[in-house]
């Protein structure tokens, strides 16, 4: 198996807040709300964002002589800070992707109340909303976040932002917001947290409102220990057909974009992405499916672990398959289980259209879109997006998602009155707390296949036939286990065997948006002791050349189902 490149890792800063993005923003969304503009992706300056570090919870004091950040003229004497009146915190959300409140009020809350995952070892910001009392006078206030690690250490970060009314989702800096950068430790399992409200005690208007979160004292942000990883091989496809000799090229910098859009779109800690040699393919295509049965067959030539998607990337020159105003973007072999034998399943195909040599941005949407489906999602429903196969539990009729969403590599935040989900057919598109909750258990699992405690049960030698829209097949074996489930009742695949020809039943998987499906059933033989092969699909019998099928598994123990 040969690779031309392989990342790990992110090739932007860490989350330093300032929240100043990396990179080039592109696919970053506006996140303004009922008309109100956003400054997310605006570069803070170093004394806007989360700035640390006290240990003992202390602030700074001016030592007279200077002007205060309110522009107020100030006296010799030392500020004297108290606890923040006239103003009371409402919540206080984590967000690695999507928000998740860990504190209400004055309270904390525990895993039962909360609408998501925390990932540990991944980049968050905390994010403080409020409101003030109506006679309240605009003025500096300090916002304290307090860290308690597991290993017994402190840190405290401090903000301070001159308020001026509520606080208002659409805006960071009309909210209190600190980076936990996971680079220094600061997203650990079992780390506890408190955020404080603080102001110049000679400034106090109003009543003593809720002040500090969780009132109570330090509580536990919640992260989780799993770890979670993607493990994804690029195929660049070289196509030779059409007149056309085009190698769909992943530079070191269109790599980087599709790891950040990976990331950010899945509770992870790393994605691992690999970008295989090209590919050579010399038919003309129209559709998808062609390339996705030769990445599948690629897949099983390689016999990587199970938990390995396969990607193919096709650049024709065009965004669109064939070249025309429309077409498909991208391609997915059915939606896959979680289950190990199915790894043959986890192949998925999107158009890599490079103009001025840079991918762009439906490319990269296409790529999640298409993953998404590789890791067990349907399409979402939203009003015009024509997609088929909704999945009809999702909670929002209109595909919204529901919750600010926060970019942690792009900087931005994302709109719940506005964008909906990545996987419906409308945009903008990001991602709400469903979606990535079901992302995180599918990943929780594949990954967890790599913890050495976890048996891989064993994969038995199957047969598939890929039925292709202009009405061509192909036949391959592979190693895999099909789920009882999925066995139809009216496709089987008879064998002739030894002068006797047994039937058994097959499982078809449908390539999403199209009408072309794969035929798979247990090899209940070698190839070579094969004599006959016929696939009966209701009335309709054909029969099939043995000496046709690639043999590509690598097991030798035969099943019958």
């Amino acid at each position: 198996m040969a690779f031309s490149r392989l990342v790990t890792v992110s090739l932007c800063s860490s989350l330093a807040l300032a929240l100043a993005g990396c990179g080039d923003p592109q696919g970053a969304s506006d996140s303004g709300s009922d008309g109100e503009s956003s400054d997310s992706g605006e570069t803070a300056d170093e004394t806007d964002g989360a700035s640390s570090n006290s240990t003992d919870g202390s602030s700074a004091t001016d030592p007279g002589g200077s002007e205060s950040d309110s522009g107020v003229e100030t006296t010799g004497s030392p500020v004297v800070m108290a606890p923040a009146k006239g103003i009371s915190i409402t919540h206080v959300e984590a967000n690695q992707g999507t928000r998740v409140d860990i504190g209400q009020g004055a309270d904390w809350v525990d895993g039962a109340g909360r609408d998501g995952f925390l990932v540990r070892d991944r980049d968050m910001m905390l994010r403080v909303h409020y409101t003030v009392d109506p006679n309240w006078v605009a003025h500096d206030v300090e916002a304290r976040l307090l860290l308690k690690y597991p290993d017994g250490t402190e840190e405290t970060k401090t903000q301070t932002v001159e308020v001026t009314g509520d606080s208002f989702e659409g805006e960071l800096k009309r909210t209190f917001y600190f980076g936990l950068v996971a680079e220094e430790g600061q997203v650990q399992p079992g780390t506890k947290f408190q955020v404080e409200l603080w102001e110049d005690e000679a400034m106090a208007v109003g009543d003593e409102g809720v002040w500090a979160t969780p009132a109570s004292g330090p509580n536990f942000i919640g992260l989780e220990a799993d770890p979670m990883e993607l493990k994804i091989v690029l195929v660049p496809i070289h196509y030779q057909a059409d007149g056309k000799d085009i190698i769909a090229t992943v530079t070191d910098s269109d790599l980087q974009a599709i790891e950040n859009y990976f990331h950010e779109a899945n509770p992870v800690q790393r994605v691992l992405l690999e970008v295989h040699d090209p590919l050579p393919y010399t038919q003309s295509v129209n559709g998808l499916s062609p390339i996705l049965n030769a990445t599948a067959q690629l897949r099983q030539q390689e016999n990587p672990a199970p938990n390995v998607y396969y990607h193919a990337l096709l650049d024709q020159g065009c965004q669109f398959t064939g070249c025309t105003n429309g077409g498909l973007l991208g391609q997915a072999i059915d939606i896959p289980g979680p289950g190990q034998g199915q790894g043959y399943l986890r192949v998925a195909s999107s158009m890599y259209h490079t103009p001025d040599d840079k991918v762009t941005e439906m490319s990269l949407e296409t790529i999640v879109h298409e993953h998404g489906h590789s890791q067990g999602q349907y399409h979402i429903f939203c009003p015009g997006g024509g997609a088929a196969g909704t999945d009809n539990t999702y909670p929002d009729p209109d595909g919204k998602i529901q919750a600010w969403g926060f970019g942690i590599r792009y900087f931005t935040l994302h709109n719940p009155n506005v964008e909906v989900d990545y996987m419906s057919y409308c945009r903008p598109q990001w991602f709400g707390p469903w979606t990535w909750n079901k992302a995180y258990e599918r990943i929780r699992a594949l990954t967890s296949w790599d913890q050495g405690d976890v048996p891989q049960p064993p994969t038995y030698p199957i047969l598939i036939g890929a039925h292709n829209s202009d009405g061509s097949t192909e036949w391959w074996t592979a190693d895999g286990v099909i789920p009882p489930e999925r066995l139809s009742a009216t496709e089987t695949i008879q064998f002739t065997i030894g002068g006797e020809t047994t039937a058994q039943p097959a499982a078809i998987h449908e390539m999403v948006e199209s009408d072309e499906y794969w035929v798979v059933t247990p090899l209940p033989a070698s190839l070579d002791s094969i004599k006959g092969i016929t696939h009966v699909s209701g009335e309709q019998s054909t029969p099939i050349n043995p000496a046709s099928v690639r043999a590509l598994h690598h097991t030798a123990d035969f099943v019958s189902p």
